[in-house]
């Protein structure tokens, strides 16, 4: 453990790009205090929603607490899951600058539903195909855009579509290149 502790204070003051698939992470937490007559299922009684940065987003937050600044590049949606993640990263003191806005692609919604402290089930939303070659030019540009003033790069896939080969390829290529790590 004290081996790990020397590698965190390493992040302090460093510039890390992540790269992946961002998702917004939603627990619903829950009491229960009866069965539905309509099947044999818990009724959930909710007590609070919280929403926290998931997926590559989960990465920035961990770069963060480090003292590192993490620079996402994502793609997420237009709508009230994409308007909340926004608001969870500025909670959280993560820059959205490079994120792109797709009002063809849903933002990546998990909920967990938590009954007490038991994880009950989870409902995704998300749509999993490779994103459009129009947003791959676009990330790739950002990409080329930020590496040249970042100290690390993290790629965070998750399979649900940001990550193509040609990406994946283009920002190890620079990075490389450029010899960062």
């Amino acid at each position: 453990m004290e081996d790990l502790k020397k590698y965190i204070a390493k992040f302090a003051g460093k510039k890390v790009l992540i790269l992946g698939d961002l998702m917004l992470d939603e627990h619903i937490w829950s009491k229960v205090s009866r069965i539905s007559p309509e099947a044999p299922v818990p009724i959930a009684d909710v007590i609070r929603i919280t929403h926290v940065p998931g997926g590559c987003g989960n990465v920035a937050t961990n770069i963060a607490a480090m003292g590192g600044t993490p620079y996402l590049i994502s793609v997420i949606g237009t709508d009230s899951s994409g308007e909340k993640l926004l608001r969870s990263l500025e909670k959280h003191k993560i820059s959205a600058n490079y994120l792109i806005l797709d009002e063809d692609r849903p933002t990546i919604l998990k909920s967990r539903i938590i009954a007490a402290s038991q994880h009950v089930v989870r409902v995704d939303r998300e749509d999993r195909t490779v994103i459009s070659p129009a947003l791959t030019k676009k990330i790739i540009r950002k990409i080329k855009e930020l590496l040249p003033k970042m100290d690390g790069v993290i790629i965070s896939d998750y399979e649900k579509g940001v990550v193509s080969r040609e990406i994946a390829q283009s920002l190890i290529k620079l990075a490389r290149k450029l010899n960062i790590p």
